[in-house]
């Protein structure tokens, strides 16, 4: 055999690299931050507070450039409905001469059913309305409460928060609450029947609805136990009690603090026709409490921060950072709506200044009937 001629490859041996290893996985984004902003609501009942070339829609007042925008409500053009409160989630309350009631989103139209007005314990019948007579209540010993009535002063105050709504109502200012789908069928009664309240809030710390009365005590109340009881009861101290007339507002600040609001009013007397003197109430100035840290009693403060502004009025009271609200420079103020449920309401708007201890009021919405309330859209940053 001839001789086979052999090539011998020499190859390196390859290296091995180690690989690196795998970056890091992003942590989570953080879900974006929900913003608060106020609108001046103007309920579409009065032709001083419609649209001026469409007196069925309603408007909202944009606190940006003190512009006002048509804003169309179905619920409401027809005179079916009327706006009783507001929440910071968005939420109007609506009432209709059928007892019907509901929570309407004006942003995005959504409606949720709340029981009827007839399952209050205090509201014990009506007669139904027609075209040319409204509807017209029973309401504890009264025989005949008019609509007219019902409408603007039965419910003074409700928040909405998840599926639950809670309402300050009645002549006696009584508090009631319900949890739509589960305990939904009626009104639930909270309280004692000679308790005044006022304001209500729930708080974020803790979860509870914490509601003060007319002597300045606060009660926190866990709706979520059978039945719902009083936790926490803090009473008011000699400062929270003045001599002159009084509105009391509960606030919870951005660092999760309980204020409470002490709105001192007067009352202007006079005759319009000769026949009959009305009366008026105006805001003279505002004091601001802070619950102690052991809640056992509240702190005089000397303002709300300048950093900081407050919506209060027929709606719920809301603290919010100058920085978020568009429109707004300076901080350590109040802005307010009427909501001192009188038969010629609606004259009481404006802001308060705790720096110049003055009240600045709005002279061109401040004679609106009904009271415009606060209603907050939900922005992400």
């Amino acid at each position: 055999m001839a001789e086979e001629d052999y090539v011998i490859v020499e190859r390196e041996t390859p290296t091995h690299h180690k690989l690196p290893p795998p970056p890091p996985s992003p942590s989570p984004s953080p879900p974006p931050t929900p913003r608060l902003t106020p609108h001046l609501f103007f309920p579409c009942e009065d032709n001083k507070t419609a649209h001026p070339t469409n007196p069925t829609t309603c408007r909202l007042l944009n606190l940006t450039d003190d512009w006002t925008q048509p804003i169309s409500l179905p619920h409401l053009h027809n005179g079916t409905s009327v706006v009783c409160g507001a929440s910071s989630n968005g939420y109007l309350m609506t009432l209709s001469p059928s007892a019907d009631m509901h929570l309407l989103n004006p942003f995005t139209h959504h409606s949720l059913p709340l029981p009827s007005l007839l399952s209050f314990p205090s509201v014990i019948g009506f007669s139904s309305s027609s075209s040319s007579h409204p509807p017209s209540f029973v309401v504890d010993q009264a025989p005949t409460v008019p609509w007219d009535v019902i409408r603007r002063f039965f419910i003074k105050k409700a928040i909405s928060f998840d599926r639950t709504t809670v309402v300050i109502y009645g002549d006696e200012n009584s508090l009631a609450f319900v949890e739509v789908g589960e305990r939904g069928v009626a009104w639930v009664p909270l309280g004692s029947t000679n308790k005044r309240y006022e304001d209500v809030v729930r708080r974020r710390d803790d979860g509870l609805v914490w509601a003060v009365t007319s002597d300045g005590e606060v009660e926190a109340w866990d709706l979520l136990s059978e039945p719902p009881r009083v936790v926490t009861r803090v009473v008011g101290g000699t400062e929270l009690n003045p001599k002159c007339p009084a509105k009391r507002y509960l606030v919870e600040s951005e660092e999760e603090e309980l204020w409470q609001i002490l709105g001192e009013v007067r009352y202007l007397f006079f005759d319009e026709t000769g026949a009959k003197s009305r009366s008026l109430v105006r805001t003279k100035g505002f004091k601001v409490f802070k619950l102690r840290p052991d809640q056992n009693g509240w702190v005089r403060m000397s303002g709300v921060g300048d950093d900081r502004v407050l919506f209060l009025g027929n709606s719920e009271s809301v603290s919010l950072p100058v920085e978020d609200v568009p429109g707004i420079r300076k901080g350590n103020r109040i802005y307010f709506t009427d909501d001192n449920k009188v038969p010629f309401g609606g004259h009481d708007t404006g802001v308060y200044d705790f720096d110049d201890d003055c009240i600045d009021e709005w002279s061109n919405e401040s004679a609106a009937s009904p009271a415009p309330v606060w209603v907050f859209s939900h922005t992400h940053v």
